[in-house]
């Protein structure tokens, strides 16, 4: 997932990584975390639901949601990701754009769906408050936006320490920035990845920088854009729980809807 602007950084990450991202996450399920999320909201696929999916990056989560007859866009704003998912996905349907502004004439979706922690990406409140209000925008009046964020407990693990993670003929080093991340505060990583290009071996470096948001400031947000949790899970050993834990869970899964039907 990437934006630009105020998140500069983590586009920088994204371009820079290219086609070694799926190397590096290779090992997330990506199809059972969209599973879960289809039986939370009660919609099999059975039927052609609209679904955009913002900030797909490589197109994983896009294809996850098509694997299950969902009528799928995929959106993000770096090319480097996106040219990844066109060629593993050719039939697919994916467009550059800003997830804070997006296309006018981008309308009607019953789904809008942010997956990968990619309300982390956006720095500041009014990144987020101006993606949310584009994702309501976008949404039918009966539709859900589905996003999830990173709990805090996953910062202090994932951006305190450094991890080797070895991936066949690429091996990255995730080196974390942060010694205290804090509730609503900035987290930062360093990744180095080496890979073997041909008989070279190459070195290529970036940063990511993420922003935690407690449960009572995503709420304040969605109120601001018109928008109602209506259930709130969290991830905990491949499944969605409730009530949803800041310090057990890794992630917490929203499903919102629109408190007043706004203005399309």
């Amino acid at each position: 997932m990437s934006t630009d602007g105020a998140t500069e950084v983590s586009l920088d990450f994204y371009d820079t990584l290219g086609s070694l991202y799926d190397q590096l996450k290779a090992n997330d399920n990506v199809q059972a975390l969209v599973d879960l999320i289809i039986a939370a909201i009660g919609r099999t696929g059975s039927e052609p639901y609209r679904l955009l999916d913002l900030g797909c990056g490589t197109g994983s989560s896009s294809r996850a949601f098509a694997n299950r007859g969902f009528d799928v866009t995929g959106c993000d704003n770096s090319l480097a990701l996106l040219k990844v998912a066109r060629a593993e996905h050719p039939a697919g349907r994916y467009i550059k754009a800003d997830i804070r502004q997006l296309p006018q004439e981008m309308t009607d979706f019953d789904i809008v769906n942010y997956t990968g922690d990619v309300p982390n990406h956006l720095l500041h409140d009014n990144d987020l408050e101006s993606a949310l209000a584009e994702a309501a925008r976008v949404l039918k009046p009966s539709g859900l936006v589905v996003f999830d964020v990173n709990t805090i407990g996953t910062y202090h693990h994932l951006f305190t320490t450094d991890h080797i993670i070895e991936r066949d003929d690429t091996i990255f080093l995730w080196m974390g920035q942060t010694a205290a991340p804090e509730p609503n505060g900035l987290a930062r990583m360093r990744l180095t990845a080496f890979y073997q290009d041909g008989p070279t071996w190459r070195r290529t470096d970036t940063m990511l920088t993420e922003r935690h948001y407690a449960p009572s400031k995503i709420e304040r947000i969605l109120s601001n854009v018109g928008l109602r949790a209506r259930s709130v899970y969290g991830l905990y050993q491949g499944a969605l729980v409730t009530p949803a834990d800041e310090d057990a869970h890794i992630k917490f899964v929203y499903l919102a809807d629109k408190a007043i039907p706004m203005q399309q």
